[in-house]
């Protein structure tokens, strides 16, 4: 069965709304799976800080769930303050057809996978990544998503489709949109050796630019290449949420 990995990394120590969309997220992947008719598999690996007990509590409760296998990988906090770092050890102990190096706050409907699986693509493509999002249509909306979230049932995430969303084109391969072929994640890891974006730091997550160097380094190997993927969604948050959002000892 073809199988895909997404790891994400996600940290709610000081914004719980961090825990809302991995919750949001592992739902529905688990929704994917249920409706794919065991045509493909859809995996979750979760990158947090070893002192995060809510988004520990949160993977935890997958533990006995046939709907969604999630890979916890624990770190400390400096370790994980580097993106690169967590995404390299993920990449090279997967074992699913693609990796998709993600962020919290993307969600998916079956016709992305559905998609996915049935792409015919040259054997010189080593990354591919969705030419169209569907995102919140303002950060206030994606605001308000969470805030209900957060206080309602679980009921609630029936309603999520029917949020406002707008289509936004992407041109490249960004961080939370990076799919990489299983055996080009294993072998090269997430910019693996390079000292830069190997080494520790306490610094805020919100510079994010290791994908930049990595589509580079992708790129030595093969193509990277935009595709039609439907039903993939992205949940705008505060941009001020982004800004603080810098890890502390």
């Amino acid at each position: 069965m073809p199988s895909i990995e997404i790891i994400t990394h996600c940290w709610s120590e000081k914004h719980s709304e961090f825990a809302t969309m991995l919750f949001y997220q592992l739902w529905s992947i688990q929704e994917c799976n249920r409706v794919s008719q065991s045509k493909w598999r859809v995996d979750s690996a979760v990158v947090y800080p070893e002192t995060n007990c809510a988004i520990c509590d949160l993977v935890r409760a997958h533990d006995r769930d046939d709907s969604l296998t999630v890979e916890r990988l624990t770190l400390p906090i400096d370790q994980f303050g580097r993106r690169s770092i967590g995404r390299n050890i993920a990449a090279k102990q997967s074992t699913a057809d693609w990796v998709w190096f993600c962020d919290a706050d993307y969600l998916f409907r079956p016709a992305c996978f559905d998609a996915l699986f049935n792409l015919q693509l040259p054997d010189d493509v080593v990354m591919v990544f969705p030419q169209q999002v569907w995102i919140s249509r303002t950060h206030r909306g994606g605001d308000a998503v969470l805030t209900c979230a957060a206080s309602s049932s679980s009921s609630y995430l029936k309603d999520l489709w029917d949020a406002d969303w707008v289509p936004e084109k992407y041109n490249r391969a960004i961080g939370g949109a990076q799919i990489v072929r299983g055996d080009i994640a294993r072998k090269y890891g997430y910019l693996d050796g390079d000292e830069k974006w190997q080494r520790p730091t306490m610094d805020t997550l919100a510079d994010t630019k290791e994908d930049v160097a990595y589509r580079r380094a992708c790129q030595r190997h093969g193509r990277i290449l935009g595709i039609d993927l439907p039903g993939v969604y992205r949940l705008r948050h505060s941009e001020s949420t982004i800004r603080s959002h810098r890890v502390t000892t």
